[in-house]
């Protein structure tokens, strides 16, 4: 609150509104007066019927099972929504986001579209921030937790999470604090580009598909790697 630092966090799962009461509770119990947005729209839980009555299919992907035969067996149903409610949001005057399934590398990109104004026909300036959240959606991963070499990073115990510096015009710098752990460079981000992967050329996002094979990684040393080149499209 002192510093205006904003926090956006997919913690509310399925019941962001929960969380946000929780959250209420404790600065209320502090004297703190915060303003928090929750996001919601990803539950389609009693669309369901609706949906597949209109032709949407929910089968099994790997195994072709039919809806209908779990479908007394289902709880609950959420799908990815779009980063660009993250902006909204933001721009509203949240200090603290709380989303339901907006997707991981939202929360990253999410901000920047507040920040820099990107609209949503901005596919490479979409995509660039979408792989910065990629990179970055699993915390330590790139800065060394992820890295097969890892008999050679020091102090992987303090290991840093990462830091993304990212640029209007699409590049961005991946580094950590130069107190901690761990260790950021071109083998470290590029194992991680590779994490949950499907086809390179086309990684679908709610606001963007990204081109995996577009980019350049260029090491800069001192645990600054920069990104950029990155292309997507609709």
């Amino acid at each position: 609150v002192e510093k205006d630092i904003k926090i956006i966090s997919n913690a509310g799962g399925v019941n962001p509104q929960a969380c946000r009461d929780a959250l209420v509770k404790v600065a209320e119990d502090r004297g703190i007066n915060i303003k928090i947005g929750i996001i919601e729209g990803d539950n389609i839980f009693d669309q369901m019927d609706a949906l597949i009555s209109k032709g949407v299919e929910f089968d099994n992907m790997e195994t072709g099972e039919s809806f209908d035969s779990v479908k007394d067996n289902i709880y609950s149903s959420n799908v990815y929504i779009d980063s660009f409610s993250i902006a909204e949001v933001l721009g509203k005057g949240a200090q603290i986001v709380l989303a339901g399934r907006v997707s991981d590398p939202g929360l990253a990109l999410g901000p920047a579209i507040h920040e820099f104004g990107w609209k949503k026909t901005d596919y490479n300036l979409l995509a660039s921030g979408t792989l910065a959240g990629h990179i970055t959606e699993c915390g330590a991963q790139c800065t060394g937790g992820n890295y097969t070499r890892w008999d050679e990073i020091e102090d992987i115990v303090n290991i840093g999470y990462p830091i993304i510096e990212m640029r209007k015009e699409g590049s961005f710098v991946i580094t950590k604090h130069k107190h901690s752990g761990g260790v950021v460079n071109r083998f470290t981000v590029a194992e991680q580009v590779l994490y949950e992967m499907g086809n390179p050329k086309n990684y679908i996002s709610p606001d963007v598909c990204v081109d995996f094979t577009s980019f350049k990684l260029n090491d800069l040393g001192n645990n600054r790697v920069k990104v950029d080149g990155v292309s997507g499209y609709k």
